[in-house]
């Protein structure tokens, strides 16, 4: 279990496993994320390729998709 201070999408990092849970439009919107819809399926694994992290938000790109995501959207798998 991950300690109180520190939520899921603070601890992603270049290499690991996430699956895509969903995302609102506002998650979306927010920070200017890309769209997963019309290249991710929920439920799916993926693997991180970058992180951008920013005041507010973190946004995730993914190995083999183009575009930036917002980490929110995504649970880092147990390795």
């Amino acid at each position: 279990m991950i300690g109180d201070n520190v939520t899921d999408w603070e601890l992603m990092k270049k290499g690991d496993s996430v699956t895509f849970l969903s995302c609102s439009t506002s998650q979306i919107q927010w920070g200017n994320n890309d769209d997963p819809y019309p290249v991710l399926v929920e439920g799916e694994i993926y693997t991180i390729e970058d992180v951008d992290i920013h005041r507010m938000h973190t946004k995730i790109k993914l190995v083999g998709y183009d575009g930036w995501y917002n980490s929110v959207c995504f649970i880092r798998n147990e390795l």
